[in-house]
């Protein structure tokens, strides 16, 4: 919604709508479109709540939530496609066996607990959702696949739906329909449940088919952090700060997981699933969801990206068709 000053009088008319613009080019088999027009990104800041303290515990004041998801405003965006589930560790390793994608934590580097059981060229965890690239991982992959790492708006407004939700299933808080609470005993001698495999959540998905975006990997964006972008950025299309003091690219998704912000934060009566509208920085490594910009083509082009990933990786096409 626009509010636009009055000609005269003083004061403002009542806001104008904007409309939903629809996708001119088709998806592809692993994307949905999202459609063009304003939604509401960030949201207000969270109350304060000091820790309860034990009977005879000694514990500290605590520390305040983030608010570098404050104030909540409009952006507007023009349509887009974005995948419809994270990129899995098998689908990665495709473009690492390739040659076109780094492997865990390069460039940089990651050791300890999580990162010495996780590893994206484990046959085991095929299914499971990537989550130990980079940023330079993360843009690779998705110029392998022909798209593009998602800008923060963008992954926020695919989160959201339409009309801006909290979580991707609307405003409710997370309950065991959105996600799996007992999974069970932790797999392949694990310590803790990291993630379950893609497409085990069908409870975390948006209005127009996006899922797993709060209940997967953390999954970095095209922009880089600044937690005070929010107070300033554009209105049309934002695509991050310029420049910053840091190198680190924006993280969304469930931060709870890797103990990013969670700690000081609690919605709905609940630490995790985090909200869609909650966001910090990347750190060492992350996973990816790919996105596409809408120029109007047909879905035939998903065709010669797929093509070409077959040449890459070693195999033949036929003199006649060129098909694989």
């Amino acid at each position: 919604m626009l509010a636009t000053p009055a000609c005269s009088g003083g004061g403002e008319v009542p806001p104008v709508s904007v409309p939903a613009v629809p996708c001119a080019g088709d998806p592809w088999s692993d994307d949905v479109c999202i459609q063009g027009g304003e939604f509401t990104m960030g949201h207000e800041a969270l109350p304060y709540e000091p820790p309860v303290c034990a009977p005879g515990e000694v514990c500290g004041p605590g520390n305040p939530p983030p608010k570098d998801f404050v104030p909540p405003h409009k952006v507007k965006l023009k349509p887009f496609f974005i995948d419809r589930y994270p990129v899995t560790n098998g689908q990665y390793k495709k473009c690492f066996d390739a040659g076109m994608c780094p492997g865990d934590c390069e460039p940089g580097g990651c050791q300890g607990g999580f990162f010495d059981v996780y590893h994206m060229t484990d046959p085991l965890l095929a299914a499971y959702p990537v989550a130990t690239v980079t940023f330079a991982g993360a843009d690779a992959y998705c110029r392998w696949a022909g798209k593009r790492l998602p800008t923060e708006a963008e992954w926020e407004r695919a989160a959201r739906g339409p009309e801006s939700f909290d979580y991707p299933w609307g405003n409710d808080a997370p309950d065991c329909t959105k996600y799996t609470c007992d999974p069970g005993p932790a797999p392949f001698g694990w310590s803790f449940y990291w993630f379950l495999p893609v497409g085990t959540s069908p409870g975390d998905v948006s209005p127009e088919g996006v899922h797993e975006m709060v209940t997967s990997a953390v999954e970095v964006v095209h922009d880089l952090y600044d937690p005070f972008y929010y107070e300033s950025s554009p209105y049309e299309d934002p695509q991050g700060p310029s420049n910053v003091w840091t190198v680190s690219h924006a993280a969304r998704g469930d931060l709870f997981l890797r103990g990013w912000v969670a700690g000081n934060i609690v919605f709905n009566g609940v630490r995790s699933p985090l909200p869609a509208w909650v966001r910090d920085g990347s750190w060492s490594a992350s996973g990816v969801r790919c996105a596409r910009s809408d120029d109007g083509a047909p879905a035939s082009r998903e065709n010669f990206h797929r093509l070409r990933q077959r040449v890459l990786l070693g195999g033949r096409l036929s003199p006649r068709t060129g098909a694989p």
